[in-house]
């Protein structure tokens, strides 16, 4: 699927910030193998789990959380296969591995095979997060018939900010905003801010005649500064290490998922 508008990266120097270091050591994750499951599959779902004991232990679990909503697997399988991406993405990007050890668990009672990932790592954490900068989004449906346009308001909740807006599917991504019609600008807190403006249309479409819906994500994202993102590549990886870099009492987030159907 496709966000009918031109978009441009405003390239400029980002600003990184250091963040305190937590070492935390013995995280352990298990994954069973199955029919679905293969076990690189296993192994790599066990390495997720340890991921997030690391993040517990370091006492962070429930920003990534917090920062990104919370989407129910029953809810919609793709929805939540993307939701996953991007809370996998902000894990990765949080904590470096130190040491990794993997083991298969064979349990003879239900003849079922196991992985075991245990990790140390080095976990980034903020010093402290500004909780009454929060990132209001009002506007935008479930679903969107295909060619229809999208349209929503933005409040900055008691900090004025600069806002990046993001679009993502599982073919891709782009920059929504700023854009070469709409530039970088400082939005007042507690105001609503419609877009798209400059008398521009979002127009969403389908590119794929064999799906009934497809359906796409948009991240949210306030800075108290002005940090463009600079990467050519519009990526969650890259998208959740430039959001990271950032620390946590300077920015707030949301994201909106929603469907384009015939």
């Amino acid at each position: 699927m496709k966000l009918i508008l031109f978009f441009v990266c405003i390239l400029s120097p980002c600003i990184l910030t250091a963040q305190k270091e937590v070492k935390v050591q013995g995280c352990t994750g298990v994954w069973t193998v199955s029919e679905d499951i293969t076990p690189r599959q296993a192994e790599e779902n066990a390495l997720m789990e340890a991921r997030k004991e690391a993040l517990r232990k370091a006492g962070v679990f429930e920003e990534v959380w917090s920062a990104f909503g919370q989407v129910s697997e029953n809810e919609n399988n793709q929805f939540y296969e993307v939701y996953s991406q991007v809370n996998a993405l902000a894990i990765g990007g949080m904590m470096n591995l130190t040491d990794k050890k993997v083991k298969n668990v064979w349990d003879p009672a239900t003849q079922t095979l196991s992985k075991e990932v245990t990790i140390s790592a080095v976990v980034k954490v903020d010093d402290q997060t500004d909780r009454e900068f929060v990132l209001q989004v009002d506007g935008i449906d479930v679903a969107y018939k295909n060619f229809s346009e999208l349209s929503f308001n933005v409040r900055p909740r008691n900090r004025d900010a600069y806002l990046t807006i993001f679009w993502f599917d599982d073919q891709g991504g782009s920059l929504i905003y700023p854009n070469e019609a709409e530039a970088a600008r400082l939005f007042k807190a507690d105001v609503n801010h419609a877009f798209p403006g400059n008398g521009l249309s979002y127009q969403l479409a389908k590119t794929s005649r064999d799906k009934s819906a497809e359906r796409i994500n948009l991240l949210f994202v306030a800075t108290r500064q002005n940090i463009p993102y600079t990467e050519r590549n519009v990526t969650f990886e890259n998208v959740l290490k430039w959001v990271y870099s950032i620390p946590a009492r300077d920015r707030a987030t949301a994201m909106q998922l929603l469907q384009i159907t015939d």
